[in-house]
């Protein structure tokens, strides 16, 4: 009687506590709007489907049967830029995680192998992966004397642990280009390049990890997602003039802009307000 009365008392204090969900990436992080596609998560995603929230309505995610799959549809009315996303179950909600809408068409690339881009099709933007360490994604450009290539890759900004690089090699092999960290752009790179002549051109992408660890390799996996955008023109931010930091009190700007100041003694910190 004894013993029962302990076995009874262990089961009645046993108890299950659900878990938080945390999501670690969303492939793609982004796409077109006025387009519809399936959209991938990976992490802790337990018990599925989970809920989305969107801080955009224009922007639906639909759960699929698959676990971490969901059909994602973007109204054409939607603004391009970037919105965030939290996921959730019954326990918890996520951090957000960052989602793009763009404006020109955009296409997947799989695996490590070579993707010819005909100068027909740019502007694009290709929603990329290094799947595995040391990965490096190739890209062939087709280019008429003259002409000129941007490439921006976006990985940092849409909480990918990277640290990209892009380098551009000519028809010959030769090393032409190179961009880590581009101004104003975090540790995100841009490439611009004039075409001295016809030809295809190899981009190559790879990244180092971010925050940065003990051996210096190529960084890849799972979460290592990147999107990367080609076209033949530095696309335009208009800034309003410059601000000066003015006093001790919370200072009103309007974004974007660039701000210019100094911190003049240890612990300060300069305030600014803009509305959003």
């Amino acid at each position: 009687m004894r013993g029962s009365i302990i076995c009874l008392c262990l089961a009645g204090g046993l108890q299950v506590f659900g878990e938080t969900p945390k999501v670690d990436s969303v492939f793609p992080a982004g796409g077109q709007r006025g387009s519809e596609f399936d959209v991938t998560i990976a992490g802790k995603i337990e018990p599925w489907p989970l809920v989305v929230y969107c801080d955009e309505p224009g922007i639906r995610f639909t759960a699929g049967k698959e676990k971490g799959v969901f059909r994602v549809g973007i109204d054409a009315e939607v603004e391009t830029g970037a919105y965030l996303l939290w996921f959730a179950n019954g326990d918890g909600v996520t951090a957000p995680r960052q989602f793009v809408v763009g404006e020109i068409p955009e296409r997947g690339q799989a695996g490590d192998e070579e993707l010819l881009v005909p100068a027909s099709e740019l502007p694009l933007t290709i929603n990329g992966k290094l799947d595995s360490a040391g990965q490096v994604d190739r890209f062939l450009i087709e280019l008429e004397a003259g002409q000129s290539l941007v490439a921006d890759a976006v990985a940092y900004a849409i909480d990918s642990p990277l640290d990209p690089l892009l380098h551009l090699l000519g028809p010959a092999g030769e090393r032409l280009a190179f961009n880590h960290d581009a101004d104003r752009l975090g540790l995100d790179p841009r490439l611009v390049f004039k075409a001295p002549a016809d030809g295809r051109y190899q981009l190559l992408l790879s990244a180092f990890a971010h925050p940065p660890q003990a051996n210096i390799r190529f960084a890849g996996g799972v979460t290592s997602i990147y999107r990367l955008s080609l076209g033949h023109e530095v696309p335009a931010i208009e800034l309003s003039p410059p601000v000066e930091v003015v006093g001790a009190g919370a200072q009103l700007v309007t974004v974007p802009t660039a701000v210019g100041g100094r911190i003049d003694q240890p612990g300060e910190i300069d305030r600014f307000r803009f509305v959003a």
